[in-house]
């Protein structure tokens, strides 16, 4: 099962690459050091240890994002650490997620989902909305989130160009 989530982790991470070599080439000064797909993919490797854990997973979320909040208040003379939460002094970037403290969200996450799903199983019913067009509709996107990510960014860059270009 872990070679699924470090597939995962891996693919995810590595599209975080490529989006920081994109963001280089055209916004040098801001370009995209740690973002949303470099945090998420070392999220879903990292987390794979504590998926079992319940009390544990609250209570090192909860110091995460503290210990997250608290290097918020503080600036640094180096960046080798920045993907974890030490914020250098001149940060200019367009897209940041360090792991604290948004790793301590994810484990707040476990907690909950330990809480409600036992053996995999809800432990509460729903109603069955899988025929509901709007439902369907929803599942659609949360389906292909990585897709719509990836394409939406140069899309709305591309629309802003056009539109520049357009307005005198």
């Amino acid at each position: 099962m872990f070679a699924k989530y470090l597939k995962r982790g891996i693919k995810i991470f590595c599209w975080g690459l490529a989006i920081t070599l994109v963001t280089w080439i055209f916004f040098r000064q801001e370009f995209i050091i740690f973002g949303v797909l470099h945090f998420i993919g070392l999220s879903i490797i990292l987390a794979y240890p504590l998926l079992k854990y319940k009390w544990q997973n609250l209570a090192l979320g909860a110091f995460f994002i503290a210990a997250g909040f608290y290097l918020k208040t503080l600036a640094f003379n180096f960046s080798w650490l920045m993907w974890l939460g030490f914020i250098p002094k001149y940060l200019y970037t367009l897209d940041y997620f360090p792991l604290l403290p948004w790793f301590g969200v994810v484990l707040t996450g476990l907690f909950f989902g330990n809480l409600f799903y036992k053996n995999n199983k809800r432990i509460f019913r729903i109603a069955d909305w899988s025929k509901n067009y709007a439902a369907r509709f929803f599942s659609f996107l949360g389906r292909h989130s990585l897709f719509i990510y990836l394409v939406h960014q140069p899309a709305l860059i591309g629309l802003i160009y056009l539109l520049t270009w357009l307005t005198p």
